[in-house]
């Protein structure tokens, strides 16, 4: 499904008998809504995986079930600065999966003017397939 030799995918394909969930943007915000990370993009991106994941705790599934994502950022410079080293290496610790036996989900990277939080830096928003049995 692939055309390009490299460490994400251009499509998923979702099984007869998976549930989809769909997560709106996670912000930067913690349990109490206080922003995490204020100007610092690799903080807010972590807060932003964070609330990912719990999320999707409470569907039983994790980053690993996560069939695509957008990640919308105000300085793309600074995305890939923060981001830089979270790559194939240590993709297990970023997406919580081995790129020997599974690439990256598919997702798009957009810069855009703002964020609806005047101080937010980055929204990621996923799609995740659940297996039902």
């Amino acid at each position: 499904m692939d055309p390009a030799k490299v460490f994400w995918s251009y499509g998923a394909k979702v099984k007869p008998g998976t549930t989809i969930l769909f997560l709106a943007g996670c912000v930067p915000l913690d349990a109490d809504g206080n922003l995490v990370g204020k100007g610092d993009m690799r903080a807010q991106v972590g807060q932003c995986l964070e609330n990912i994941k719990a999320v999707l705790a409470t569907e039983g599934a994790g980053l690993k079930d996560v069939v695509n994502r957008r990640i919308f950022v105000t300085d793309m410079e600074a995305y890939l600065k923060a981001v830089d080293g979270w790559g194939p290496e240590t993709y297990p610790d970023f997406w919580d999966r081995n790129p020997e036996e599974q690439t990256m989900s598919p997702g798009t990277l957009l810069e855009i003017s703002r964020l609806a939080g005047k101080d937010f830096m980055v929204e990621i928003e996923v799609f995740a397939a659940i297996d039902e049995k």
